[in-house]
């Protein structure tokens, strides 16, 4: 239910290629999201470990002992009632990072049904959205900035708060 900018590779090479730059992250991603809560700080890393939460897939969860590594920079861009518009920059690429780090430091994702954020929103999926992505083209070898402007319904709930 994420919206915006997605990678596909459309043979084994570039797969190969591309994979490699996550590997070495090489590959910059930046997600903007609307977080149930004000954060406090401006900005911040997150490092929790995350992993698969073995009773009630496909939840993640944060586990110290079970968990890979997974970092979460972010930049908050506004604060409206009890909501936060922020910007983030996953290091590594775990599933549902940026979901589970927020929901476990007490902001999750408004429309997030299942991290735990509000429903009753105005948006009828989670508000994270794939801004902007660079990577290196495969084959001219030169750097890609692409970036998405956000959609309409989570636009629509960027200008509510703002009323």
């Amino acid at each position: 239910a994420t919206s915006g900018l997605l990678i596909v590779a459309k043979n084994k090479k570039v797969h190969q290629h591309l994979q490699a730059q996550f590997k070495n992250h090489t590959i910059r991603k930046m997600y903007i999201a609307l977080l149930d809560g004000i954060i406090p700080q401006d900005e911040g890393t997150i490092e929790l470990p995350i992993c698969p939460d073995p009773l009630d897939r496909p939840r993640q969860v944060v586990d110290m002992e079970y968990g890979k590594p997974a970092i979460t920079h972010y930049q908050v861009l506004e604060r409206r009632d009890k909501c936060t518009r922020i910007a983030f920059h996953p290091h590594t690429g775990r599933t549902h990072q940026i979901r589970v780090h927020f929901s476990h430091i007490g902001f999750p994702l408004l429309g997030d049904d299942l991290y735990g954020g509000s429903l009753d929103c105005g948006i009828e999926r989670q508000a994270l959205h794939c801004h902007n992505l660079v990577f290196t083209n495969p084959f001219s070898v030169e750097r890609v900035d692409l970036e998405a402007a956000l959609p309409e319904d989570f636009q629509a709930v960027i200008n509510q708060l703002k009323s």
